[in-house]
């Protein structure tokens, strides 16, 4: 890693964290000012309403980070232009609601956007050769499908205090090491800014909170961390920019992916929200929203540790390395689901 590279992005940090911090403490007054707050009902975990903004204050941070140490080009502009509009999608939900069927295809016209505005996925790797394989008419599916995934991710995990954008800021420090790695610059100063924003917005999210970050937050982070982990395929030599959301995020995407499925069984709409999750089963086993984050960090520092140990291996070896990882995914989801106690009891013990 470069040293001056951190010097560079000290900056950066300090950027997206104080004006996280104080644009949060505005919007949290302006919300109450305004009555604009997440109210209790049977579905939601907190008891009294909340401010449901929050997003705008972690957007403000990211943006002027980025736009205060970028040059400005087409792919800051696709970055600048895409986060804008899912922004305000998702602050048309918070303010007015939104059908999910709607808000879906809103995510897939912005992502479709921001793949003809050139952030697009052209290259995979073989995980076996590291040989880069192009793959040309599918960079446009894969692109789109990958950013409305991810964005939906970071939004199913927004459930309880303090998880969603807690988990983001680690998968985007695990982002970050890999661009130093890699001498990636840009991806670095995009991550940082996303994790500075993230922990500037954790002083007031952080059990017991104070302000939710809404669906223009979640997926404004989901947005941001899909196209951080694109721009690092330009010039890595294996896909571990993309891997590394995958890794961070696994016990959740495997959440989801049980969660179609049992809808799909169940014969329910697949966009109809549930409190069957993980982290609605842990508060329900009785764990604070503290202890449940603290679990579900301890989860994602594990994958990401294991996602950046792939960096140094090739051939069998990262393959083997995957398959711990999805191992240790498959067991730790298994264990919540059916064997909570030992879960139950280690974090009442130690959070």
């Amino acid at each position: 890693m470069n040293d001056f590279f951190f010097l560079l992005l000290a900056p950066v940090f300090l950027v997206s964290l104080l004006v996280s911090l104080l644009a949060t403490a505005v919007v949290k007054k302006v919300a109450h000012r305004f009555q604009i707050l997440d109210k209790p009902n049977a579905r939601k975990i907190h008891t009294e309403a909340i401010p449901t903004i929050g997003g705008v204050a972690i957007f403000l941070g990211f943006v002027l980070a980025i736009v205060s140490h970028l040059e400005m080009n087409q792919t800051l502009l696709a970055i600048l232009g895409g986060s804008t509009l899912i922004v305000a999608l998702g602050l048309m939900d918070d303010l007015w609601g939104m059908p999910a069927s709607v808000k879906l295809i809103g995510q897939f016209l912005v992502a479709a956007l921001t793949h003809q505005m050139g952030i697009q996925v052209s290259f995979l790797s073989n995980p076996l050769t590291q040989e880069m394989v192009a793959v040309h008419w599918l960079s446009f599916p894969i692109t789109v499908i990958w950013i409305v995934a991810i964005m939906n991710t970071v939004n199913l995990i927004d459930g309880i205090d303090g998880l969603a954008g807690g988990v983001v800021a680690i998968s985007a420090f695990f982002l970050t090491i890999v661009a130093l790695m890699n001498g990636q610059y840009v991806m670095a100063v995009i991550t940082v800014a996303i994790l500075g924003s993230c922990l500037g917005f954790l002083k007031y999210n952080f059990p017991p909170a104070q302000i939710f970050m809404g669906d223009s937050g979640a997926m404004f982070l989901g947005y941001v961390l899909a196209l951080a982990s694109i721009l690092g395929v330009f010039k890595t030599t294996i896909t571990l920019s993309l891997a590394i959301p995958i890794f961070v995020l696994g016990l959740p995407i495997t959440d989801t992916i049980y969660a179609i499925c049992r809808r799909i069984k169940n014969k329910k709409a697949l966009f109809i929200a549930d409190t069957d999750h993980i982290h609605h089963r842990l508060v329900q086993k009785g764990l604070t929203h503290k202890q449940v984050a603290a679990f579900l960090y301890t989860i994602s520092i594990v994958l990401g540790v294991l996602g950046v140990l792939m960096s140094f291996l090739s051939g069998g070896k990262a393959i083997i390395v995957f398959g711990i990882a999805v191992c240790f995914i498959i067991f730790v989801y298994v264990l919540i689901r059916r064997k909570r106690d030992v879960i139950f009891n280690f974090f009442q013990l130690f959070f």
